[in-house]
């Protein structure tokens, strides 16, 4: 956990001292003080809650980085995951007992709270509430950011994570069948998934309290079944073009530096936005060109962090890592000589 910590705070922490401080000051315009103003003070106000990496939960109306709300509940997420790799180390036998009962846990838990609350089928994103980003939708607060509502992907990625582990030696598509099969799960079940939200939409939708429920909690984790269904077939040496474009040079390069793009790429949309002088008619080429502007600015900007914070954050943790192990390897090793066997006088091996 600490390595983890001091490998995403580094980055997350220079950005969070940009919106707090120059963001502000670097431009104007009509609507500035409400794109960029509300995010400046949101920061100045909870800049620590984000570094403690609990904004998806304390004072959420007010948030800083509204987009970190993902480190939040990953970072919940792994810690719960710490704790669970504890148990099964410890209950090894019973590996398939836990991750059944985590997973059905998985599926519950977000269909009953969808069930208690009486929310919607799905979170809708209608200009008004955008407005504010979500962030006055209880809805949004309670269902999409929460740990506990994406605890679903995390069981998924450590089942699937200890099927390639046991298996990953083994060639498991041994069949023509296995591959079509697969191709056809990894598509139909996650695009089912997006699409068959589109009646819901609908003026003429009957909203069903228990189709709500439902939906709630096996949508989300059947796409993320999908999706690790994919990525264990792509360790399988399967997928054809979609295994190439993962082990493509030119995306393992763009790979590296994605986190900061993630962590940056919001404060440039908002300034790009404060800016704005003139009402903007929106069309699909209006926004394919704003998009690739901001995919671009962003990259630049993403790698102009990752040379300068993540990558030498990153030299120096793995330098002061193997001194940490070195710190802690006599100490183990003396633990081995104490717990040696000795001969007892019936010549019987005792250990003590």
């Amino acid at each position: 956990f600490l390595g983890r910590y001091i490998r995403l705070t580094p980055c997350l922490a220079i950005v969070l001292a940009f919106n707090t401080t120059w963001m502000y000051h670097i431009g104007s315009g009509p609507f500035w003080d409400k794109i960029v103003g509300d995010e400046y003070r949101n920061c100045r106000k909870n800049w620590w809650v984000n570094l403690l990496y609990i904004n998806n939960y304390y004072d959420f109306g007010n948030i800083c980085m509204l987009h970190t709300w993902y480190l939040g509940a990953d970072t919940q997420l792994f810690i719960l995951a710490l704790l669970l790799m504890f148990i099964i180390w410890k209950f090894q036998k019973h590996l398939k007992i836990i991750f059944g009962v985590c997973l059905v846990i998985s599926f519950i838990v977000p269909g009953v709270i969808n069930y208690i609350y009486d929310y919607d089928i799905i979170v809708r994103y209608y200009p008004e509430p955008l407005l504010r980003l979500m962030l006055d939708v209880n809805e949004f607060r309670l269902m999409y950011v929460t740990a506990h509502m994406n605890i679903g992907g995390y069981v998924v990625g450590m089942i699937f994570g200890y099927i390639y582990y046991k298996y990953k030696d083994v060639n498991l598509f041994t069949k023509k069948l296995y591959v079509t099969m697969w191709w056809i799960f990894i598509f139909v079940v996650p695009l089912t998934v997006v699409f068959v939200a589109y009646p819901f939409y609908q003026d003429n939708y009957e909203y069903s309290r228990i189709g709500a429920a439902i939906y709630t909690a096996i949508g989300r984790n059947l796409f993320a079944i999908a999706i690790a269904t994919a990525i264990l077939g792509a360790t399988q040496k399967i997928g054809w073009f979609l295994r190439s474009c993962i082990i493509w040079t030119p995306f393992q390069i763009l790979g590296r530096i994605t986190y900061c793009v993630y962590l940056i790429h919001l404060s440039l949309i908002r300034i790009r936005i404060g800016q704005g002088r003139t009402p903007n008619y929106v069309t699909v080429y209006f926004l394919i060109i704003n998009t690739l502007m901001d995919l671009f600015v962003s990259f630049i900007f993403g790698l102009l962090l990752c040379l300068l914070v993540e990558m030498p954050t990153s030299a120096l943790q793995k330098l002061m890592l193997p001194e940490f192990k070195n710190k802690v390897k006599p100490h183990t090793y003396k633990q081995k000589n104490i717990n040696i066997s000795v001969i007892s006088n019936d010549n019987q091996i005792s250990k003590i």
